[in-house]
């Protein structure tokens, strides 16, 4: 027994106790008869608002999956397409096949409660339909759904709006249904087709069903009085027998929000959301009690009947609010504790560690190629992953300690009254041997490895979230160098405490999308039209502004956040490209590569992945490597350029000219592009030296049949020089300055108008899995 319920029975018994002092003196019938009716009254409303709560989250719950399922890039991709009308193409058949499983994904979330969900087209056209998981054959598709109830009301909202209808019976599953629709928008926020999916009434039948114990619940539409589903009564909206049954319910006017009664009914009212035509309430029947004259004059059985009610009553409400403090607390995938809990109990630990004088150690966590777990498995395996690693991190505990998942594959423990910082560290390798151990997922079996950052601080000298973010990059660490379990020291104090919280603000920004990617056009020299742009990261800080692009790459770097920043800009750029392919652009996106990717063993596959998810060909990205960067590793950088050269992928050298790297050794290297590097470029019209130096790498491009990109060109006189000496593609201010994605495409839709919409050779743009 929890010491909730425990705390729970015991005052119930005090109160109890006073009842009955309280029933022995009164005795009487009218005090029994309304101390019955007041408890039919509690009941019936604690019921009322229970099941109200459950169709108010129902609603969100179908609202936000709308909403998100709305990003699926597999509607996007069939949105792109503004002449598309019909069902799609069996020829695309990637896109189809996309369509028709997120559409099916639905049916996962609401079990037995999905009829139809469907895509249309803005002229109405259905695209695509799964009826009850079952995907609908073309012939059968709606030419013109504008006459729906939901088409027009959904077509005229702004997107990221969800519009949930009235009742209506589904013309595929004939059962009476709600619908959720909402719009799908083009990167110019024109409605190109909407998402709809159908949930039966019938579901809501068993939500009022669910422990109501006989009660006859109903949900009541306050507009009309009509009953459309009660607890015992399955599908009883539009039933003969159901509205015989069932005549309209009065329902109070001017009192329709929040817990309202008359004399025969509870009603608990159902918030109302935007957009959502459905105005129900909850009722339950009040049931009058009867008392027996025998019951009237028997004070005994009166404080009997008493102290039962007041014990159920108490005792319910305290399991609850035990339960509602539980999940508060609780991370309801693994049971572990959450983030708040986590911090809460860590203060104390830290306030018990300043009187004793002992030590508290914080350990990060996080699994080894999870995300490879998501992708090739599933979330469900993911999550049953996370099931088994959470029991498994806790049993490796000792009575005292706490074990959190923060979420994601992200987990932290907090280790208290600690003698010395050799004792967390044991305890960090017993749970990593506990962890690392082979974990059965269906038909499959797969071994779990586990990166491990551990700080520590003697007498609480830190605060919480210093020691938090000080594990962190000790995970990082850990993680970069396959080491298993790293402890915040040495080396890694580099991060002093302002570097420390600005590295803590960048993982935050990074995970949240709170970087912005700006491009910077590359021009051919010789026709002056545009040949693809350099995609440059850019942080806009809440506090500190416009940050210096060195400073906080250069973090990111020596912390290892290099490998998510990277991975981050692979996403946005390739992302825009494909927007700018669906206006016919064929734009390539330049992206810089620091030396530890390079090193990072899943580079080629996050760059594969990202190529695969935006449906880019290759050819459209070029990965840009200074000198220096290959020459850290020049092996292994050999053979991943290599890996990515041979799929398609251009390669550049930039700031060429600059490094110590063996000539010889470069020409081995499958390079596309060589970059000279600005410094030789601002002064070719007025210092000799600069333009030999940049003529001899144009010299050197040619002869080894390389393309030769000049940065740093800043006027007309730069530009014509650099023409002259044979130079292909110029970059610099001249042209533009590095903007935002919606300033640089107005910029483009410029040069488009001048020089036609075909810019470089291109294949077709989707890439093989």
């Amino acid at each position: 027994m929890s010491p909730a319920t425990s705390l729970a029975l015991r005052v119930g018994g005090i109160v109890c106790s006073v009842a009955v002092l309280v029933l022995g003196v009164v005795n009487g019938v009218a005090h029994a008869r309304t101390a019955a009716q007041r408890t039919v009254v509690e009941n019936a409303n604690g019921l009322a608002t229970e099941k109200a709560a459950a169709i108010e989250e129902y609603f969100g719950r179908a609202r936000s999956i709308m909403l998100i399922a709305a990003q699926n890039p597999a509607f996007g991709d069939v949105g792109r397409d503004p002449n598309g009308v019909g069902p799609i193409p069996e020829s695309t058949t990637k896109t189809a096949s996309d369509v028709r499983a997120a559409l099916e994904y639905f049916h996962t979330l609401y079990p037995d409660s999905i009829g139809e969900v469907c895509l249309i087209d803005r002229a109405g056209f259905e695209r695509a339909r799964v009826v009850k998981g079952v995907q609908a054959p073309s012939s059968s598709l709606a030419p013109d759904e504008t006459g729906s109830s939901f088409f027009l009301p959904t077509v005229a909202m702004r997107s990221g709006e969800v519009f949930q209808a009235a009742p209506y019976e589904s013309n595929d599953t004939h059962e009476w249904v709600i619908s959720n629709s909402t719009p799908l928008a083009n990167s110019g926020g024109t409605t190109m087709a909407i998402l709809h999916f159908e949930v039966s009434v019938e579901s809501f039948r068993r939500l009022l069903a669910v422990g109501s114990h006989g009660e006859d619940v109903q949900l009541i539409d306050v507009q009309t009085g009509r009953v459309v589903a009660d607890a015992d009564t399955p599908q009883l909206l539009g039933a003969t027998l159901g509205e015989a049954k069932h005549p309209a319910v009065q329902v109070p006017t001017g009192a329709r929000n929040g817990s309202f009664s008359t004399s025969t009914m509870q009603f608990r009212s159902i918030s109302s959301n935007i957009n959502n035509q459905n105005h129900w309430v909850v009722g339950v029947p009040l049931v009058q009690p009867s008392l027996s004259v025998g019951d009237v004059f028997n004070t005994v059985t009166i404080a009997a009947i008493a102290i039962a009610l007041l014990i159920a009553v108490f005792v319910v409400l305290s399991i609850r609010v035990a339960h509602a403090r539980h999940n508060a607390s609780t991370d309801d995938l693994t049971a572990l504790a959450n983030r708040v809990a986590f911090i809460s109990e860590a203060n104390r630990a830290f306030a018990a560690s300043r009187e004793a004088g002992t030590f508290v150690a914080v350990l990060v966590l996080d699994l080894d190629r999870f995300k490879e777990v998501n992708d090739s498995l599933g979330h469900h395996a993911g999550d049953e992953l996370l099931r088994v690693v959470g029991p498994r991190i806790s049993g490796a505990l000792r009575q005292g300690d706490l074990a959190a998942r923060f979420g994601g594959d992200e987990f932290a423990v907090l280790l208290a009254a600690l003698q010395s910082p050799e004792e967390a560290l044991v305890a960090a390798w017993r749970i990593l041997r506990a962890v690392h151990q082979p974990i059965q997922i269906g038909d499959m079996t797969v071994r779990v490895e586990i990166s491990i950052g551990l700080a520590v601080s003697h007498r609480g000298g830190v605060d919480v979230e210093t020691l938090l973010q000080q594990a962190d990059v000790a995970m990082y660490s850990a993680k970069r160098d396959n080491l298993g379990v790293v402890q915040f020291a040495g080396e890694l104090a580099v991060l002093k405490p302002d570097r420390l919280e600005l590295f803590g603000e960048l993982k935050h920004a990074i995970e949240t999308g709170g970087l912005e990617v700006f491009y910077q056009p590359k021009v051919h020299l010789a026709t002056g039209r545009p040949h693809g742009v350099e995609a440059l990261i850019r942080w806009n800080h809440p506090e500190r502004g416009m940050l210096n692009p060195i400073e906080f790459i250069a973090l990111a770097e020596s912390s290892s956040l290099i490998g998510p920043l990277t991975e981050f800009v692979l996403r946005q750029s390739l992302g825009q490209c494909a927007i700018w392919l669906a206006r016919g652009w064929s734009i390539p996106v330049s992206v810089n590569v620091s030396a530890r990717s390079l090193r990072d063993a899943s580079f080629k596959d996050i760059v594969r992945r990202e190529l695969l998810r935006s449906e880019i060909h290759p050819s459209m990205l070029v990965l840009e490597i200074t000198e220096s960067s290959i020459m850290t590793d020049p092996v292994q950088a050999r053979r991943v350029l290599t890996e990515l050269h041979n799929i398609g992928i251009q390669v550049s050298i930039d700031d060429f000219g600059t490094g110590y790297s063996s000539l010889a050794y470069l020409t081995s290297l499958p390079i596309d592009e060589l970059k000279i590097d600005c410094s030789f470029v601002f002064n070719i019209t007025t210092r000799v030296s600069d333009s030999v130096v940049a003529r001899t790498v144009v010299d050197l491009g040619r002869n080894l049949d390389m393309r030769v990109v000049a940065e740093g060109v800043e006027d007309a006189a730069t530009a014509a020089a650099l023409k002259d000496f044979g130079c292909d593609i110029g970059q610099g201010y001249y042209w533009s300055r590095p903007q935002p994605a919606h300033a640089i495409t107005e910029w483009l839709a410029v040069q488009m108008a001048v020089h036609g919409h075909a810019v470089v050779d291109t294949e077709e743009a989707v890439v093989d899995a």
